[in-house]
Protein backbone atom coordinates (compact mmCIF):
# COMPACT_ATOMS: atom_id res chain seq x y z
CA UNK A 1 0.00 0.00 0.00
CA UNK A 2 2.89 2.83 0.70
CA UNK A 3 4.43 1.40 -2.59
CA UNK A 4 1.78 2.47 -4.47
CA UNK A 5 1.28 5.61 -3.12
CA UNK A 6 5.02 6.20 -3.48
CA UNK A 7 4.61 5.40 -6.69
CA UNK A 8 1.33 7.52 -7.42
CA UNK A 9 3.35 10.32 -5.88
CA UNK A 10 6.07 10.38 -7.73
CA UNK A 11 4.15 10.03 -10.58
CA UNK A 12 2.37 13.33 -9.68
CA UNK A 13 4.92 15.15 -8.59
CA UNK A 14 6.87 14.60 -12.46
CA UNK A 15 3.59 15.75 -14.03
CA UNK A 16 3.38 18.60 -12.57
CA UNK A 17 6.44 19.47 -12.47
CA UNK A 18 6.37 18.84 -16.55
CA UNK A 19 3.56 21.62 -16.29
CA UNK A 20 5.26 24.10 -14.28
CA UNK A 21 8.69 24.08 -15.02
CA UNK A 22 9.27 25.54 -18.41
CA UNK A 23 12.21 25.19 -20.90
CA UNK A 24 14.51 27.90 -20.93
CA UNK A 25 13.79 30.35 -23.85
CA UNK A 26 16.53 30.17 -26.45
CA UNK A 27 16.89 32.59 -29.60
CA UNK A 28 18.75 31.76 -32.37
CA UNK A 29 20.33 34.48 -34.06
CA UNK A 30 18.02 37.66 -35.22
CA UNK A 31 19.27 40.13 -37.37
CA UNK A 32 16.09 43.59 -38.05
CA UNK A 33 17.41 42.94 -41.55
CA UNK A 34 20.88 44.27 -42.37
CA UNK A 35 21.13 47.85 -42.55
CA UNK A 36 22.21 49.48 -46.11
CA UNK A 37 25.96 49.67 -46.99
CA UNK A 38 25.90 53.04 -46.32
CA UNK A 39 24.58 52.96 -42.85
CA UNK A 40 27.37 50.55 -41.99
CA UNK A 41 30.47 51.67 -43.70
CA UNK A 42 30.87 53.97 -40.68
CA UNK A 43 30.88 51.32 -37.94
CA UNK A 44 32.65 48.63 -39.81
CA UNK A 45 36.51 48.82 -39.40
CA UNK A 46 37.23 47.17 -43.17
CA UNK A 47 35.01 47.04 -46.67
CA UNK A 48 36.28 45.29 -49.52
CA UNK A 49 35.78 43.01 -52.58
CA UNK A 50 37.62 39.75 -53.28
CA UNK A 51 37.23 36.24 -53.92
CA UNK A 52 36.92 33.73 -51.85
CA UNK A 53 40.49 31.34 -52.21
CA UNK A 54 39.75 29.07 -49.14
CA UNK A 55 37.81 28.12 -46.46
CA UNK A 56 39.46 26.82 -43.16
CA UNK A 57 36.64 24.98 -40.57
CA UNK A 58 37.46 25.54 -36.96
CA UNK A 59 39.57 22.49 -35.22
CA UNK A 60 37.74 19.38 -34.44
CA UNK A 61 36.92 19.13 -30.77
CA UNK A 62 34.14 16.77 -29.09
CA UNK A 63 31.73 18.78 -27.92
CA UNK A 64 31.46 21.84 -31.17
CA UNK A 65 29.47 25.16 -31.50
CA UNK A 66 27.40 26.97 -34.05
CA UNK A 67 29.77 29.98 -32.70
CA UNK A 68 33.16 28.14 -33.47
CA UNK A 69 34.98 30.39 -36.31
CA UNK A 70 35.38 29.53 -39.73
CA UNK A 71 38.37 31.04 -41.50
CA UNK A 72 37.40 32.72 -44.96
CA UNK A 73 40.74 33.32 -46.81
CA UNK A 74 39.73 36.17 -49.27
CA UNK A 75 42.21 37.38 -52.79
CA UNK A 76 41.14 41.18 -52.16
CA UNK A 77 40.48 43.36 -55.42
CA UNK A 78 39.07 46.66 -53.95
CA UNK A 79 39.04 47.95 -50.69
CA UNK A 80 36.91 51.05 -49.73
CA UNK A 81 37.91 51.13 -46.17
CA UNK A 82 40.73 49.86 -43.75
CA UNK A 83 44.12 48.55 -43.74
CA UNK A 84 43.52 45.52 -45.99
CA UNK A 85 46.03 43.47 -47.67
CA UNK A 86 46.38 41.13 -50.83
CA UNK A 87 45.33 38.32 -48.78
CA UNK A 88 43.07 38.86 -46.06
CA UNK A 89 41.52 36.65 -43.23
CA UNK A 90 38.17 36.87 -42.50
CA UNK A 91 36.67 34.52 -39.53
CA UNK A 92 32.51 33.70 -39.10
CA UNK A 93 30.78 31.49 -37.11
CA UNK A 94 30.19 28.49 -37.70
CA UNK A 95 26.37 28.28 -38.33
CA UNK A 96 23.66 30.70 -38.65
CA UNK A 97 22.32 30.33 -35.47
CA UNK A 98 24.69 32.40 -33.98
CA UNK A 99 24.88 34.98 -36.65
CA UNK A 100 27.64 33.73 -39.31
CA UNK A 101 27.65 33.77 -42.60
CA UNK A 102 26.90 30.75 -44.43
CA UNK A 103 27.06 31.78 -48.57
CA UNK A 104 30.91 31.97 -49.27
CA UNK A 105 32.13 29.72 -51.70
CA UNK A 106 35.41 29.11 -53.14
CA UNK A 107 35.84 30.75 -56.00
CA UNK A 108 32.74 33.36 -55.56
CA UNK A 109 33.35 36.98 -55.27
CA UNK A 110 32.21 38.86 -52.49
CA UNK A 111 31.19 42.44 -51.29
CA UNK A 112 32.65 42.20 -47.16
CA UNK A 113 31.97 44.38 -44.40
CA UNK A 114 33.71 43.23 -41.12
CA UNK A 115 34.63 44.53 -37.48
CA UNK A 116 38.10 44.53 -36.49
CA UNK A 117 38.74 42.39 -32.96
CA UNK A 118 41.01 43.64 -30.22
CA UNK A 119 43.48 40.98 -31.96
CA UNK A 120 42.91 42.37 -35.08
CA UNK A 121 40.87 39.69 -36.80
CA UNK A 122 38.47 40.82 -39.19
CA UNK A 123 34.67 39.13 -38.15
CA UNK A 124 31.85 39.43 -40.29
CA UNK A 125 28.20 37.78 -40.18
CA UNK A 126 24.68 37.70 -41.41
CA UNK A 127 23.82 40.70 -39.83
CA UNK A 128 25.76 42.83 -41.82
CA UNK A 129 25.94 44.04 -45.51
CA UNK A 130 28.45 41.42 -46.68
CA UNK A 131 26.57 39.71 -49.63
CA UNK A 132 27.95 38.12 -53.40
CA UNK A 133 29.33 40.85 -55.63
CA UNK A 134 27.46 40.15 -58.19
CA UNK A 135 23.96 41.48 -56.18
CA UNK A 136 26.09 44.43 -55.02
CA UNK A 137 25.89 46.72 -57.91
CA UNK A 138 24.10 49.15 -56.13
CA UNK A 139 26.20 49.40 -53.00
CA UNK A 140 29.12 49.21 -54.84
CA UNK A 141 28.10 52.04 -56.91
CA UNK A 142 27.34 53.83 -53.57
CA UNK A 143 30.63 53.66 -52.30
CA UNK A 144 32.85 54.97 -55.05
CA UNK A 145 35.96 54.23 -56.41
CA UNK A 146 37.94 52.47 -53.31
CA UNK A 147 41.59 51.45 -53.61
CA UNK A 148 43.82 48.57 -53.92
CA UNK A 149 44.93 46.59 -51.21
CA UNK A 150 48.12 46.42 -49.27
CA UNK A 151 51.20 44.52 -50.84
CA UNK A 152 51.40 41.44 -48.06
CA UNK A 153 54.35 41.47 -46.51
CA UNK A 154 55.79 38.19 -46.44
CA UNK A 155 58.54 37.29 -43.61
CA UNK A 156 61.62 35.08 -44.26
CA UNK A 157 60.78 31.31 -42.55
CA UNK A 158 63.31 30.03 -40.51
CA UNK A 159 64.60 26.91 -42.15
CA UNK A 160 64.28 24.66 -39.01
CA UNK A 161 63.69 24.85 -35.08
CA UNK A 162 67.48 25.01 -34.89
CA UNK A 163 68.30 27.97 -36.50
CA UNK A 164 65.29 29.40 -33.98
CA UNK A 165 67.72 28.26 -31.03
CA UNK A 166 70.60 29.14 -32.10
CA UNK A 167 68.85 32.97 -32.50
CA UNK A 168 68.22 32.49 -29.10
CA UNK A 169 71.07 31.12 -27.66
CA UNK A 170 73.07 34.25 -29.45
CA UNK A 171 70.20 36.82 -27.85
CA UNK A 172 71.11 35.47 -24.42
CA UNK A 173 74.74 35.41 -24.59
CA UNK A 174 74.55 39.36 -26.17
CA UNK A 175 72.24 39.74 -22.99
CA UNK A 176 74.50 38.44 -20.54
CA UNK A 177 77.71 40.36 -22.31
CA UNK A 178 75.57 43.45 -21.93
CA UNK A 179 74.75 42.60 -18.18
CA UNK A 180 78.36 41.49 -17.00
CA UNK A 181 79.94 44.81 -18.52
CA UNK A 182 76.84 47.01 -17.32
CA UNK A 183 78.49 44.96 -12.91
CA UNK A 184 82.26 46.04 -14.06
CA UNK A 185 81.05 49.72 -15.00
CA UNK A 186 79.21 50.07 -11.95
CA UNK A 187 82.17 48.36 -9.75
CA UNK A 188 84.37 50.40 -11.31
CA UNK A 189 82.35 54.01 -10.38
CA UNK A 190 82.12 52.91 -6.61
CA UNK A 191 86.01 52.99 -6.14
Amino acid sequence: MIKSRVIISVCLLTILTLFIAKPAYVEACSCAGPPSVEKQFDMMSAVFSGTVVSMIDPPQKRIMSSADPVTIVFDVDKVWKGEVTESTKVYTAMGGESCGYEHFEIGQQFLVLANSTDEGQLLTGMCTATMKLSAAQHEIASLGDGYLPLKAVELPEMEDKTSLAVLWIISGILILVLGMALVVVLRMRRR
